[in-house]
């Protein structure tokens, strides 16, 4: 199916400057355009109300109206054309305001021909596009986000309802919110502001990257928002487990990757494996939350760039691990309720965290069936310990 026709519409008053940009357009290596012509800015209002154009060419001085307002009266209705000013050297002042509320380019009468005609609106049309693009991925991150954020504290309302904890997480979880999502929605706004301010001057590639960098903060306060309900959660029966067999060597391995990928390799793991097994039967969403939690808690309360222990082995139907750590440790008044959401060691208060890490990875060991037991003294690191019951399938000799 061929496509329509482009339409461009030209607003100038001078015969020559219209004969001009008119034999320019027909010399060009651009689809022939369908043009409309006027010379006053209340028959360019009507065109543009009755019509959509591909391409808008104007003149800021007509006879009914003159400078940015002329621009400003034909803007608005442009819709998703592009708007290319011709201007006269005197003129470039007002020009320049004309770029500033939103025109793609300028042309200086007289000193353009075909060829740089052609550039420009080739230019223009493409950083259009460009802009409509991340107008609508910001619009629709923004919608996602949104919802996300209504149908997560929906059911984190819920949760607390039952337990008659509202007032209490409700004040915990503004807390947490106003600190933790401060870093990732200063990231996507500058985001945001640096593509709005510089589209013009970036190529696609640093277009995508600033985007990419949006999709990864929306992910991050996604996850933090994830870790909150299921913190605020205390029916556990009504938390689904979906339990698949999973090669549990490459598990490990791609979770001890992501984690010093998150903590930016300030830690060595050292990993000390002894496991016969090849497969085991679990929910891995759960699994992979307990490990992210305890070795991200390892981590990050164990200053100096220690090294951090994870050791994994089986005994009958058991998987224990536990991971230890080199760090500031956990006075006992501390431990009674250190499992409860919210709650952190109070020699923690100059290390960010959010009090969620420990009671999220009790939860999910329980739904696995599991025990979960904790060893630690104040700078004498912690050790956590941690058994889940595992259908295992041997590794067989070839």
């Amino acid at each position: 199916m061929s496509q329509p026709q482009p339409t461009v519409l030209i607003l100038e008053d001078n015969p020559g400057d219209f004969f001009l940009v008119k034999e320019f357009l027909k010399r060009t290596s651009l689809p022939a355009y369908e043009i409309h012509h006027t010379e006053r800015v209340a028959d360019a209002i009507k065109l543009l109300q009755e019509q959509e154009f591909h391409l808008i060419l104007m003149d800021l001085f007509l006879p009914d109206s003159e400078g940015i307002q002329t621009f400003m009266k034909i803007y608005p209705l442009a819709k998703q054309a592009p708007v290319i000013v011709l201007t006269g050297l005197v003129d470039e002042e007002v020009t320049l305001g004309t770029l500033q509320q939103g025109a793609q380019d300028y042309l200086i009468k007289g000193e353009y021909d075909e060829k740089l005609l052609e550039k420009t609106i080739r230019y223009s049309v493409e950083r259009k596009h460009n802009q409509e693009l991340i107008m609508r991925s910001e619009e629709v991150s923004r919608k996602k986000l949104e919802a996300l954020v209504q149908e997560r504290t929906r059911e984190l309302e819920e949760a607390i309802k039952k337990e008659k904890l509202l007032v209490d997480l409700k004040n915990q979880f503004v807390a947490i919110a106003s600190h933790e999502f401060r870093t990732p929605l200063s990231t996507i706004r500058f985001a945001a502001e640096y593509l709005h301010d510089y589209l013009e001057k970036i190529d696609e590639a640093e277009i995508r990257s600033k985007l990419k960098k949006i999709e990864k903060q929306v992910t991050h306060m996604t996850a933090l928002l994830e870790d909150v309900i299921m913190a605020g959660r205390t029916d556990l029966k009504k938390i689904l487990v979906v339990k698949s067999k999973i090669e549990l060597r490459n598990l490990v391995d791609k979770i001890i990757e992501d984690v010093q990928n998150s903590t930016r390799n300030t830690h060595q793991i050292e990993l000390n494996y002894n496991v016969n097994s090849k497969e085991i039967d679990t929910d891995e969403k759960l699994f992979r939350n307990i490990f992210i939690n305890l070795l991200t808690n390892a981590i990050k309360y164990s200053p100096g760039k220690e090294s951090v222990l994870l050791n994994i082995k089986e005994e009958t139907g058991l998987l224990i691990i536990t991971v230890t750590d080199q760090g500031i440790g956990i006075s006992e008044e501390d431990q009674v309720k250190l499992f409860e959401a919210f709650q952190r060691g109070t020699n923690a208060a100059s290390i960010a965290g959010t009090g969620l890490g420990l009671s999220i990875v009790k939860k999910a060991v329980e739904l696995l069936k599991g025990s979960i037991r904790l060893q630690s003294g104040l700078n004498e690191g912690t050790t956590v310990e941690v058994r889940l019951p595992v259908a295992t399938t041997e590794n067989k000799p070839a």
